[in-house]
């Protein structure tokens, strides 16, 4: 069983759009912990495949862009934690030091 945590910031500079939806975060989360690594990574390593990248943009409850990051433990997957509200690169290091400042995680 996994968890996952989210943060948005709603509403977002005063408007409300897609991109800072409170659902994008949870999307943000489960994208993480269901394939194990940051949303970040979807663009490099669909790069070379725009066919496979245009098809998963279409899914439901699938986010490929920053601010989603798996949380593991002793080497296991156990979670992982969305950001939505900010910048790609704002809403990453927000989930960063999210997981940084769990205190579990801190003895690994």
């Amino acid at each position: 069983m996994y968890w996952t945590d989210t943060a948005t910031r709603w509403p977002c500079n005063g408007l409300i759009t897609p991109r800072c939806h409170p659902q994008t975060s949870h999307v943000k989360a489960y994208t993480a912990v269901s394939f194990g690594f940051g949303t970040h990574l979807w663009q490099q390593r669909l790069a070379d495949k725009p066919h496979l990248l245009s098809g998963l943009t279409q899914q439901p409850d699938m986010v490929l862009f920053g601010g989603g990051l798996p949380v593991t433990y002793n080497g296991q997957l156990v979670g992982a934690v969305g950001v939505s509200g900010a910048s790609e690169a704002q809403d990453q290091a927000c989930a960063a030091a999210g997981i940084a400042a769990l205190p579990e995680l801190q003895s690994q």
